[in-house]
Protein backbone atom coordinates (compact mmCIF):
# COMPACT_ATOMS: atom_id res chain seq x y z
CA UNK A 1 0.00 0.00 0.00
CA UNK A 2 1.37 3.37 -0.99
CA UNK A 3 0.46 6.04 1.56
CA UNK A 4 2.13 9.02 -0.09
CA UNK A 5 0.68 9.21 -3.57
CA UNK A 6 -0.33 12.08 -5.80
CA UNK A 7 -3.94 12.95 -5.17
CA UNK A 8 -5.95 15.86 -6.49
CA UNK A 9 -8.83 17.21 -4.44
CA UNK A 10 -11.52 19.63 -5.54
CA UNK A 11 -12.07 22.80 -3.55
CA UNK A 12 -15.29 21.33 -2.12
CA UNK A 13 -13.45 18.26 -0.85
CA UNK A 14 -10.75 20.41 0.74
CA UNK A 15 -13.43 22.60 2.26
CA UNK A 16 -15.04 19.54 3.84
CA UNK A 17 -11.66 18.42 5.11
CA UNK A 18 -11.00 21.81 6.70
CA UNK A 19 -14.45 21.85 8.29
CA UNK A 20 -13.92 18.37 9.71
CA UNK A 21 -10.49 19.28 11.11
CA UNK A 22 -11.93 22.45 12.63
CA UNK A 23 -14.77 20.62 14.37
CA UNK A 24 -12.55 17.79 15.59
CA UNK A 25 -10.18 20.39 16.99
CA UNK A 26 -13.01 22.09 18.80
CA UNK A 27 -14.33 18.81 20.13
CA UNK A 28 -11.01 17.38 21.36
CA UNK A 29 -8.80 20.34 22.11
CA UNK A 30 -11.04 23.01 23.52
CA UNK A 31 -9.79 24.70 26.61
CA UNK A 32 -13.27 25.54 27.87
CA UNK A 33 -14.93 22.12 28.13
CA UNK A 34 -17.77 23.61 30.14
CA UNK A 35 -18.85 25.58 27.09
CA UNK A 36 -18.05 22.95 24.43
CA UNK A 37 -19.32 19.83 26.19
CA UNK A 38 -23.01 20.36 25.34
CA UNK A 39 -22.10 20.66 21.64
CA UNK A 40 -19.67 17.73 21.29
CA UNK A 41 -22.28 15.43 19.75
CA UNK A 42 -23.24 18.01 17.12
CA UNK A 43 -19.60 18.80 16.35
CA UNK A 44 -18.74 15.14 15.86
CA UNK A 45 -21.90 14.63 13.80
CA UNK A 46 -20.47 17.11 11.29
CA UNK A 47 -16.79 16.18 11.58
CA UNK A 48 -16.87 12.39 11.31
CA UNK A 49 -18.88 12.07 8.05
CA UNK A 50 -16.85 14.84 6.41
CA UNK A 51 -13.57 13.19 7.41
CA UNK A 52 -14.77 9.77 6.30
CA UNK A 53 -15.76 11.19 2.92
CA UNK A 54 -12.32 12.71 2.41
CA UNK A 55 -10.62 9.45 3.39
CA UNK A 56 -12.89 7.54 1.00
CA UNK A 57 -12.03 9.88 -1.88
CA UNK A 58 -8.33 9.71 -1.02
CA UNK A 59 -8.19 5.91 -1.09
CA UNK A 60 -10.55 5.18 -3.98
CA UNK A 61 -10.03 8.10 -6.37
CA UNK A 62 -7.32 6.34 -8.40
CA UNK A 63 -9.14 3.09 -9.10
Amino acid sequence: MQFFKNTTFTWIQLGLFKVSIFFVGLALGAVYWDWVLPYVDALLLVAVPAALYVVYVWFFQHR
